[in-house]
């Protein structure tokens, strides 16, 4: 995102054109793709670096901490079998995957979800990829009301988040927070 950021500050050509560039499209593609496909392929690209970042990438299958599933790549679980590896090329296609699988719960379940931005998105799409979204019903609901400062208290008030430090867990409650943080913010990042 920074050389994103880079570039436009430039002032080099139109931000489609930039972003075109960035993604690394030939001309052909650059003419034949509109503002709005540019835009969903960074949104796009911003989700899976956030959510590769956050995971981190495992190489060889391994329980990442106790109590979890065999996992690979970023955070991948899905029939993984013990010894499996997977490059961090293969490790970003199945979390591309991933993320594909889980987009219509998402959208079904926080119906705004699509037009919220992708710094707002991410967040969200990670903690449904991890689990805790899916579990927090409650949250849910008060998102879906617009009760963005309760469904980011009430996201937090949760077992997993308060016992972390407790199970050797530190990671999640870091991420529960950037999460609760960008719930709390919806109603600032809407498209």
């Amino acid at each position: 995102m920074a050389g994103l950021l880079d570039t436009i500050q430039s002032g080099a050509g139109s931000i489609v054109e930039q972003v075109r560039g960035l993604l690394g499209m030939s001309p052909t593609q650059a003419a034949e793709t509109t503002p709005a496909e540019a835009t969903a392929a960074a949104d796009r690209d911003y989700i899976v670096n956030f959510i590769a970042d956050r995971e981190g990438h495992i190489p060889t299958a391994r329980i990442p901490t106790r109590g979890d599933r065999l996992t690979v790549g970023y955070g991948h679980t899905q029939g993984v079998r013990q010894g499996q590896t997977m490059t961090e090329e293969e490790a970003r296609q199945a979390l591309s995957d991933d993320i594909d699988s889980r987009l219509p719960e998402i959208r079904r379940a926080i119906p705004q979800y699509d037009n919220l931005t992708a710094e707002a998105q991410a967040p969200l799409l990670s903690e449904w990829f991890r689990g805790s979204l899916v579990q927090s019903t409650a949250t849910r609901r008060l998102i879906n009301q617009g009760r963005y400062d309760q469904a980011a208290t009430e996201f937090l008030d949760n077992r997993e988040y308060r016992n972390a430090v407790r199970r050797n867990r530190r990671g999640i409650r870091g991420r529960m927070e950037e999460t609760s943080n960008a719930i709390r913010n919806m109603g600032n990042s809407v498209r």
